[in-house]
């Protein structure tokens, strides 16, 4: 599994690894900070709030190329709508898939 398929950020940036380290470095803050906001609401079934981080966490994880992790945020969105009860499992993948596409990030950035 790719990770984070980083063509799609070269596509964008048309390849200017200045603007693709800006990138990477933007969505690894706003992706911490999204990220602990949206598990924090799954645990407390704060569905709207669920919806909206997921859907912002989604966007910005396939902007980078990371498709796994919008995609497990796309699940996350669409349990939210249906207002799920039990968000234990998709947790559970979220922080795996978050923390590979984190680490990706990082090691990109500081190459």
């Amino acid at each position: 599994m790719t990770v984070i398929d980083f063509s799609v950020l070269q596509a964008i940036t048309e390849n200017d690894a200045e603007l693709m380290n800006e990138l990477l470095t933007i969505f690894v803050k706003t992706a911490e900070a999204d990220s602990q906001r949206l598990q924090q609401a799954m645990q407390s079934r704060e569905h709207q709030t669920i919806e909206t981080l997921a859907h912002r966490i989604k966007g910005s994880a396939a902007m980078i190329g990371a498709t796994a992790f919008a995609n497990i945020c796309g699940e996350i969105e669409q349990q939210a709508r249906l207002g799920t009860q039990d968000y234990q499992g998709l947790l559970a993948m979220f922080q795996r898939v978050y923390q590979q596409t984190i680490a990706k990030a990082l090691s990109k950035i500081s190459a």
